[in-house]
């Protein structure tokens, strides 16, 4: 990604609080936002078709500090794939265990800047650019 379009997208983060036992995100609902999660835990219990004897288990992840929620959000927005005018929905719960503080990333913010940003940031791949901060 190119540094300045990396740069942009750091200063468009939102520090959010979220309660305890509060969602940041419902499945079913739309995606609306990325959180990059600086303290507190979330938990998001996720249904997996099992071909075991039980049919299906429930597996819970765990997110806390460094980790993030609504990675689908890259997906929908990569400049690779046309994206439709709605956030993609979301395939999990995300809720809180304790007191959680983050960056937010809005899905209209995202895609504003792959609509600003398409054409450098894919020529910078094309021609072998690096990430920003690695030249």
């Amino acid at each position: 990604m190119p540094e300045d379009v990396f740069r942009n997208i750091c200063y468009a983060l939102t520090p959010v609080t979220y309660t305890e036992d509060s969602y940041v995100v419902r499945a079913g609902k739309p995606l609306d936002l990325m959180l990059i999660i600086v303290e507190g835990k979330i938990l998001s219990p996720d249904m997996n078709s099992d071909t075991g004897t039980t049919g299906s288990s429930m597996i819970t992840k765990f997110l806390e500090k460094g980790d993030f929620c609504g990675e689908e959000l890259l997906n929908w927005a990569s400049p690779n794939i046309l994206f439709s005018g709605r956030a993609p929905m979301s395939t999990s719960d995300f809720k809180c265990q304790t007191k959680v503080e983050g960056f937010a990333l809005k899905a209209d913010k995202l895609r504003s800047f792959v609509s600003e940003y398409t054409t450098k940031w894919i020529s910078n791949f094309i021609s072998g650019g690096s990430l920003a901060g690695q030249d």
